[in-house]
Protein backbone atom coordinates (compact mmCIF):
# COMPACT_ATOMS: atom_id res chain seq x y z
CA UNK A 1 0.00 0.00 0.00
CA UNK A 2 2.76 2.41 0.93
CA UNK A 3 4.63 1.71 -2.30
CA UNK A 4 1.45 2.29 -4.32
CA UNK A 5 0.88 5.66 -2.68
CA UNK A 6 4.49 6.70 -3.25
CA UNK A 7 4.33 5.82 -6.97
CA UNK A 8 1.26 7.92 -7.71
CA UNK A 9 1.78 10.44 -10.47
CA UNK A 10 2.16 13.91 -8.93
CA UNK A 11 -0.25 15.27 -11.54
CA UNK A 12 -3.02 13.23 -9.97
CA UNK A 13 -2.65 15.08 -6.73
CA UNK A 14 -4.19 14.08 -3.46
CA UNK A 15 -7.71 13.34 -4.78
CA UNK A 16 -7.32 9.56 -5.20
CA UNK A 17 -5.94 9.28 -1.69
CA UNK A 18 -8.80 11.33 -0.25
CA UNK A 19 -11.35 9.24 -2.17
CA UNK A 20 -9.78 6.03 -0.90
CA UNK A 21 -9.74 7.25 2.68
CA UNK A 22 -13.37 8.42 2.52
CA UNK A 23 -14.49 5.13 0.98
CA UNK A 24 -12.60 3.15 3.62
CA UNK A 25 -14.02 5.20 6.48
CA UNK A 26 -17.56 4.83 5.14
CA UNK A 27 -17.17 1.07 4.64
CA UNK A 28 -15.69 0.61 8.12
CA UNK A 29 -18.48 2.75 9.58
CA UNK A 30 -21.16 0.61 7.93
CA UNK A 31 -19.48 -2.55 9.22
CA UNK A 32 -19.34 -1.16 12.76
CA UNK A 33 -23.00 -0.09 12.51
CA UNK A 34 -24.04 -3.55 11.30
CA UNK A 35 -22.16 -5.39 14.02
CA UNK A 36 -23.39 -3.15 16.83
CA UNK A 37 -27.11 -3.29 15.91
CA UNK A 38 -29.24 -5.41 18.16
CA UNK A 39 -30.89 -8.53 16.77
CA UNK A 40 -34.46 -7.20 17.03
CA UNK A 41 -33.83 -4.22 14.77
CA UNK A 42 -32.00 -6.40 12.22
CA UNK A 43 -34.96 -8.80 12.16
CA UNK A 44 -37.38 -5.88 11.69
CA UNK A 45 -35.31 -4.53 8.78
CA UNK A 46 -35.10 -8.01 7.28
CA UNK A 47 -38.90 -8.44 7.31
CA UNK A 48 -39.63 -4.88 6.14
CA UNK A 49 -39.91 -5.53 2.37
CA UNK A 50 -42.40 -8.36 2.95
CA UNK A 51 -44.47 -6.91 5.79
CA UNK A 52 -47.97 -6.17 4.51
CA UNK A 53 -48.96 -4.03 7.50
CA UNK A 54 -46.03 -1.65 6.94
CA UNK A 55 -46.83 -1.29 3.24
CA UNK A 56 -50.51 -0.48 3.74
CA UNK A 57 -49.99 2.12 6.46
CA UNK A 58 -48.10 4.43 4.09
CA UNK A 59 -50.67 4.37 1.28
CA UNK A 60 -52.43 7.75 0.94
CA UNK A 61 -56.21 7.64 1.30
CA UNK A 62 -58.20 9.16 -1.57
Amino acid sequence: MRQFLQNLDPALGIYPVIAFVLFSLFFIGVLIWAYTKDDASIQRLKRLPFDESEATTNVPQS
